[in-house]
């Protein structure tokens, strides 16, 4: 039935992308979460990796650029790279929940805020919590963010904002 098709509301049809970075493109990354703030970098590291050709038994050597991720507070400290590939893989794309009807100018406080460079460019998000006023128990958290790159404000998934909670480098260090 063609009007069930359109039976639904606003957000439903709306793009959620709110921005689509390039991972590689991503050189820098500031998180600020509860007035604590991490900056890391992307520094260039050239590998030399010899393989082995099965079918002709010789050493080939490849040389491919890598990127490491860096704690600008202390260079010397190795990070997992998982984990600060899927801080980067968030906005590649980053995709809305759903567009409350609020202003930006409606938000205050951010719990947390995340610049990242991209080429010469600078992104930022920052993201709010408020208790969801359908929970009676007033346990659940609505995620609200607002970016440079949108005019809107948007609501992101637990997971997609509670990954920019960084208290401290335990969790990203790599021993």
């Amino acid at each position: 039935d063609v009007f069930t098709m359109f039976d639904k509301d606003l957000d439903t049809f709306r793009d959620k992308i709110i921005m689509k970075l390039a991972k590689d493109a991503i050189t820098d990354m500031q998180i600020t979460y509860r007035g604590r703030t991490f900056h890391f970098y992307k520094e260039a590291v050239k590998v030399d990796k010899k393989k082995k050709s099965k079918v002709k038994n010789k050493i080939k050597k490849k040389k491919q650029p890598k990127f490491i991720w860096k704690y600008k507070g202390a260079p010397q400290m190795k990070l997992k790279k998982g984990k600060m590939t899927s801080l980067v893989r968030t906005f590649s794309p980053l995709r809305a929940m759903k567009y409350p009807k609020m202003k930006k100018s409606d938000l205050k406080f951010p719990v947390a805020t995340i610049k990242v460079k991209v080429y010469t460019k600078e992104v930022s998000i920052e993201i709010f919590e408020k208790l969801d006023p359908k929970d009676k128990k007033k346990k659940r958290k609505i995620y609200y963010a607002r970016s440079s790159e949108s005019p809107f404000v948007f609501t992101l998934s637990k997971w997609n904002a509670e990954k920019f909670y960084i208290a401290n480098l335990k969790k990203l260090q790599d021993k």
